[in-house]
């Protein structure tokens, strides 16, 4: 006869346990680790957020004017 063995305590790899804390929980617990654990990360964190406000709306609004005046130029093209 065989016996059966009992499940492992813990099925989940490197011993992590699930948790029922909502995923914002964790998102915040990861931001205050990785990105916010000292002033100097802070203030480095602040800087490139905001760097990406100021450069991301301009270079959207010419990527997608370019990609606008593109789709006229092979529309012209076409039906000519």
């Amino acid at each position: 006869m065989t016996s059966v063995t009992a499940a492992p305590e813990n099925p989940l790899p490197f011993g992590r346990s699930r948790s029922r804390r909502s995923g914002s929980g964790r998102a915040i617990r990861w931001l205050r680790a990785n990105l916010f654990n000292s002033v100097f990360n802070t203030i480095l964190t602040v800087i490139a957020v905001y760097l990406l406000a100021v450069a991301v709306p301009p270079r959207t609004r010419y990527f997608s004017a370019a990609s606008a005046l593109c789709g006229r130029r092979k529309a012209r093209r076409t039906s000519a």
